[in-house]
């Protein structure tokens, strides 16, 4: 096995005459722990082998890649489920109680018997009241295939129909085992598939395919070169910027490359030094050119010790941070991955300085007006309510501006950007007042 490097670099780059200094791994980066969420029932239990996350309305879906072993009398399986408000609950609490998913019905036929070499679910989208699940399954030669499937939910997610033989399947882009499509992202008017592993000596042909709604081919995008494993990723938000899983998980030597791009450039944390296995979070951008791997440092998560957690689903948490989930590698954990104020990971300046020109500027310029005035507006916000900071002060004064008024303002603000914006919106918009 190779020895991942930590290059210590300085570079500059010449753009329009200017000299621009670029960020290189200097430093030991921070690790980020995994604030783990207590499960019990049958999703804790490991022959659920969960595969996947995704958020319908307020209810975070968790995909089971073995649904066929709640079969039923009335259901071909199940899956499982858990209320965004039980989530938040468990980690505001100081002494919480394990939270036990409640199960939601498959629907339709005998699911091993209608895939042939079914092998597993593996990822999970929701489009109004449509779902659509990737399955992965074996060839006869034992090559791997996907396999695109779209269902109807039942009100109040009380089951999901499927119709396994509507399906479309996805030829794998490699000749590996047990590997195939494990990330599915919602794009416009598009479904896009992910294979899991597109590293630039593994998968020559690293693309995104796309699907209309009706489950018809609409063609593919390239993808940047990513090495290891691509296991699930969140929703892309307005500007098509998404995170996904990234780990190497020991004894699959054929995805190790000779050296680790990322960690070439950021560095390597100090865990991650210490171990063979590679747990991260990376941010890409799909547009219509493509899906790029973004100029960001990765998320780096904490390592416990050598049991590597061979994490499968990954979903946003508001302004919290990720949800992530394991399959039964140690054992099923549901978690936190959190991110602070100012944390790329917790929105970008540049969009929130677009919105800001468009929702706020008419109120809040270089001086004074009808609000306060931009500049110094996030070192103000630190001091202004005792017990909070400046982000949940700034997200708190966007949401429900009359909560708190600065002295010598009147509560004129607009209390709808809330329901106006969505949360990636609104932390964009903290992240660039935050840098004012």
């Amino acid at each position: 096995m190779f020895k991942r490097s930590l290059v210590i670099a300085l570079a500059l780059i010449a753009v329009a005459g200017l000299v621009v200094p670029v960020t290189t791994a200097q430093d030991t980066p921070t690790e980020t722990p995994v604030t783990l969420i207590e499960l019990s029932g049958p999703a804790a239990e490991p022959d659920a082998e969960l595969s996947g996350l995704a958020w319908y309305g307020d209810t975070l879906v968790l995909l089971a890649e073995n649904p066929n072993l709640y079969a039923g009398e009335e259901r071909a399986g199940a899956i499982f489920a858990l209320d965004k408000a039980d989530i938040l609950a468990y980690l505001d609490a100081d002494a919480p109680e394990p939270l036990e998913p409640r199960a939601v019905p498959i629907l339709g036929p005998d699911i091993v018997e209608t895939v042939p070499g079914f092998d597993g679910f593996e990822a999970i989208a929701f489009v109004d009241e449509a779902a659509y699940l990737l399955i992965e399954a074996a060839n006869d030669d034992g090559t791997m295939r996907g396999v695109l499937v779209k269902g109807a939910v039942e009100p109040d997610l009380a089951g999901i129909a499927l119709d396994l033989e509507g399906g479309v399947e996805l030829d794998a882009q490699t000749d590996y085992g047990n590997m195939s499509y494990e990330s599915l992202l919602v794009y416009g008017e598009s479904l896009v598939a992910l294979y899991e592993i597109n590293g630039a000596d593994v998968n020559p042909v690293r693309e995104g395919l796309l699907f209309s709604f009706d489950l018809a081919p609409v063609g593919s995008l390239p993808l940047d070169a990513l090495e290891y494993r691509l296991t699930d990723a969140t929703a892309p938000d307005a500007e098509g910027r998404f995170w996904a899983i990234n780990y190497f998980f020991p004894g699959e030597d054929f995805l190790l490359p000779e050296s680790d791009p990322l960690a070439e450039v950021y560095g390597e944390g100090a865990t991650h030094a210490e171990q063979p296995h590679v747990e991260r979070l990376v941010e890409l951008q799909i547009t219509d050119e493509g899906i790029a791997l973004l100029d960001q440092a990765p998320i780096q998560l904490e390592l416990p010790g050598e049991d590597a957690r061979n994490w499968e689903g990954i979903a946003r948490l508001d302004e919290r941070g990720f949800l992530v989930v394991t399959d039964k590698y140690p054992q099923t954990l549901l978690g936190l991955v959190p991110v602070e104020a100012g944390d790329p990971a917790a929105g970008d300046p540049a969009a929130g300085e677009a919105l800001f020109a468009e929702a706020c500027a008419g109120c809040h310029g270089a001086e004074p007006g009808a609000g306060p005035a931009l500049p110094g507006m996030g070192e103000r916000a630190a001091t202004r309510v005792e017990g909070m900071t400046a982000a949940e002060y700034l997200h708190e004064s966007i949401v429900d501006p009359g909560a708190y008024l600065v002295e010598g303002y009147q509560d004129i603000m607009p209390p709808t950007y809330g329901d106006q914006y969505s949360e990636a919106e609104l932390a964009d918009l903290v992240a660039y007042l935050l840098a004012q």
